[in-house]
């Protein structure tokens, strides 16, 4: 758990990719059990479970980029930054509406959606290059 609970320090990348399987695992997880809610307690349930695997994320990335000698604010807001403000409209609704296609209901991304999405996937990638794969600078 100090993966989590403390923020300072650093991280090897093999440290840093155990903290992300179990953010991967604990996001499963709590997807199958907000599955069984409905509702507004269903939203809020998995903007709490969204801001924890954030906040995970966030500290292991602080570590880690510690770790590569790279400044670390700046990098956060993106790697950080962008995946949250897309789960926080992905889970609201916002920049998101509801379609029916082929009889089905679906909810499509606005032109909003679609550019912050974009952009959190993007920033979540290269937070995988650059975190899981970058060499560690003596301290």
């Amino acid at each position: 758990m100090a993966l989590f609970t403390q923020p300072g320090g650093r991280l090897t990348a093999g440290q840093w990719w155990t903290g992300i399987l179990y953010l991967v695992a604990f996001g499963f997880l709590s997807g199958f059990a907000t599955g069984l809610l409905e509702g507004q307690t269903q939203m809020i349930v998995r903007l709490a479970v969204g801001a924890v695997i954030v906040a995970g994320f966030a500290i292991l990335s602080a570590k880690r980029l510690r770790d590569i000698g790279k400044p670390v604010l700046p990098r956060l807001l993106i790697f950080a930054g962008l995946p949250a403000a897309a789960l926080f409209m992905r889970i609201t609704g916002f920049g998101f509406e509801d379609r029916v296609v082929n009889q089905m209901t679906v909810n499509a991304p606005l032109l909003g959606g679609l550019i912050v999405t974009t952009l959190a996937g993007a920033a979540l990638i290269w937070a995988v290059v650059e975190l899981g794969m970058g060499r560690s600078v003596p301290a």
